[in-house]
């Protein structure tokens, strides 16, 4: 059984767009064009998820800044880091 998929493509700017439209405050636009062309939105969504004020409409809490979500993204990344290099050691 194949479930469609309804969702269209939406280019990095779209995402943006969209992004800003649902509440979240991006001060450096080209920043966060050039991350999400590296990082990926899906990849960057688990990050997104904790910022929203409601869930299923996908709006952003007031205040959330693209920034917010880059910090605790990066912490992550940092995190599996340090926690490989240690595995490593052992």
């Amino acid at each position: 059984m194949t479930i469609p998929y309804n969702k269209p493509t939406l280019s990095f700017r779209e995402q943006i767009d969209l992004l800003k439209l649902r509440g979240l405050i991006i001060e450096n636009e080209k920043y966060a064009l050039d991350f999400l062309t590296h990082v990926n939105y899906y990849r960057l969504s688990a990050y997104i998820y904790p910022f929203l004020e409601e869930k299923e409409k996908h709006v952003f809490k007031k205040g959330t800044t693209f920034q917010n979500i880059l910090d605790i993204y990066n912490f992550d990344r940092e995190l599996r880091l340090v926690l490989l290099d240690a595995i490593e050691r052992i």
